[in-house]
């Protein structure tokens, strides 16, 4: 047997592996972020509980005022629970519509510090609530301005409205879910 040869044969495959190795192209793409879908179960479980207020209200015969109280009392309470979350919430009817915005501000306090070695940078969120609407009565949309840029606009439909509008901020992204 021609161990001469056998080696020669084995060199040959193994130079010809390391050139198609270098010459390969690799192609790899990285995800920054992965799926936030919070946004989107957020507005679904808003939605579903103020569909229960505002039901529970109409079933009761309940004043307008009343059913907005409820659905004040509701969205501040979802406000404070969610903090890194801008909430818009639009509701009424033909003869008034309600707005409450509730967005994230930083009041850009300085960082803390614990003692250690690493300084964490920590924001402070307030919420405020300024509104202005109007109902266009030649389109039949509702149009709520809450400054700063952010107007909105929504179909009125006969008998209740509501409407939920959620933002949040994930690095260089904004993810939006509209109910």
């Amino acid at each position: 047997m021609n161990k001469r040869g056998q080696f020669f044969l084995i060199a040959a495959l193994v130079i010809i592996g390391i050139v198609l190795g270098m010459s390969t192209v690799y192609v790899s793409t990285r995800m920054a972020l992965k799926a936030d879908n919070s946004v989107y179960d957020l507005s679904e479980e808003i939605d579903y509980e103020s569909n229960q207020v505002i039901g529970y209200g109409v079933v009761k015969s309940l004043p307008s005022k009343t059913i907005g109280d409820a659905l004040t009392n509701l969205s501040k309470y979802y406000s404070a629970t969610n903090p890194d979350k801008d909430l818009v919430i639009v509701y009424g009817n033909e003869d008034e519509i309600n707005g409450l915005f509730y967005e994230e501000e930083s009041t850009n306090l300085p960082a803390l510090s614990t003692g250690g070695s690493d300084v964490r940078e920590v924001n402070f969120y307030r919420r405020s609530v300024p509104a202005t609407g109007s109902i266009n009565s030649t389109t039949g949309k509702i149009q709520i301005d809450f400054g700063r840029g952010n107007r909105y606009e929504f179909d009125l439909n006969p008998g209740e409205n509501f409407y939920i509008v959620l933002k949040k901020k994930v690095q260089n992204e904004t993810i939006v879910a509209v109910k």
